[in-house]
């Protein structure tokens, strides 16, 4: 009983979309949304357009390529934002780190 609860719970870690990358860990490491139990349950819409399955590959693969290289430029923009914030707490009312001083 417990297994089924962690894994509801999993599901919706999975599928939220996080705030430094702007994507669902699902999206990245997939390249497509997860299928909720209720659409499981209930089914979804049929799709219009089928691809042959090496066009499907190919997009597949171009899609990943564009999630990974946007999630990674913006987590590292929330990196050097982070960084920043926490070096102006750091030495705020001492001197500023500079160039060529040590840091101990």
């Amino acid at each position: 009983m417990l297994y089924i609860f962690m894994l509801g719970r999993e599901e919706k870690d999975r599928s939220a979309t996080h705030n430094s990358p702007g994507q669902s860990p699902a999206m990245v490491i997939f390249g497509k949304e997860m299928r909720l139990p209720s659409e499981l349950r209930f089914g979804t819409p049929p799709s219009d357009a089928r691809l042959e399955t090496s066009d499907y590959v190919a997009e597949l693969q171009e899609y990943l390529r564009n999630i990974h290289d946007k999630t990674r430029d913006k987590l590292k923009l929330s990196s050097d934002r982070t960084k920043t914030r926490y070096d102006s707490l750091l030495f705020m009312g001492s001197n500023p780190p500079t160039r060529g001083r040590l840091m101990c």
